[in-house]
């Protein structure tokens, strides 16, 4: 009885053993790099913001814990009781393993000149990248008056020339860059600019943009889309 026990046993035992072995382990899934194979460029900051836009967020922000706030840009403002300003801006997290992403950063400064900051969220660059070709001349600044005084930046030499050919042709709005923001290798290279439209209409209207450029290993470039930011969608 024992010897049939013990049979069992080890019968059962090989099953499972092959059983087992015959299951492919599961892997982890690898982490991607940061924004779905995007980098982040860090190198742009404080790029033409004026200064009661610049004491403002200062005042805000000095404060402020776990989240190293930098301005890369104004985007807009808005009147309110006192002033709304729009920020986006580099946020690097105060940890042993410092990472960095954007964030859209609203400061309100009040009629006594106070700051606070009103919102902190993400800003997903993934979310502008590869959308609509076609530009959309709209006004999607949501009450918003889009900060029209860029002024064209000091891009990458290469970069400034890949952008400036690219858009070429376009007509109807001549984008701006204010800052690159991030840059994928591909079969070539991807380049997410953040610009300022301005229609080419008698009475212009002004938008924000991330345009994704494309580079190829011909050195042929071109426009893959242009995606208007909507600040309304970050003052709720």
């Amino acid at each position: 009885m024992k010897k049939k026990l013990l049979l069992v046993l080890l019968l059962v035992g090989s099953l499972l053993f092959v059983t087992s072995c015959g299951k492919k382990e599961e892997k982890e899934p690898e982490m991607v790099k940061k924004l779905g194979g995007w980098e982040v460029d860090t190198s742009a900051k404080e790029l033409n913001i004026p200064k009661e836009a610049q004491k403002a967020f200062e005042k805000a922000t000095e404060n402020y814990d776990g989240l190293e706030l930098e301005p890369v840009a104004l985007l807009g403002t808005q009147v309110v009781s006192g002033t709304n300003y729009m920020f986006l801006c580099k946020g690097t997290t105060v940890t042993e393993k410092p990472s960095t992403d954007y964030k859209i950063v609203v400061i309100y400064n009040d009629l006594k000149n106070k700051s606070s900051i009103k919102a902190v969220e993400d800003f997903d660059l993934n979310m502008y990248l590869f959308k609509d070709n076609e530009v959309d001349k709209k006004d999607v600044s949501g009450g918003w008056s889009v900060y029209n005084k860029t002024e064209a930046q000091e891009l990458d030499k290469k970069i400034k020339k890949v952008f400036d050919t690219a858009l070429e042709k376009l007509s109807g709005v001549e984008y701006i860059p204010i800052a690159l923001l991030g840059s994928q290798l591909v079969s070539g290279n991807n380049y997410a600019v953040l610009a300022l439209g301005k229609t080419t209409a008698k009475e212009p209207t002004y938008t924000i943009a991330v345009l994704t450029i494309y580079n190829n290993l011909d050195d042929k470039v071109s426009v893959e889309s242009i995606y208007e930011i909507d600040l309304s969608e970050f003052n709720k």
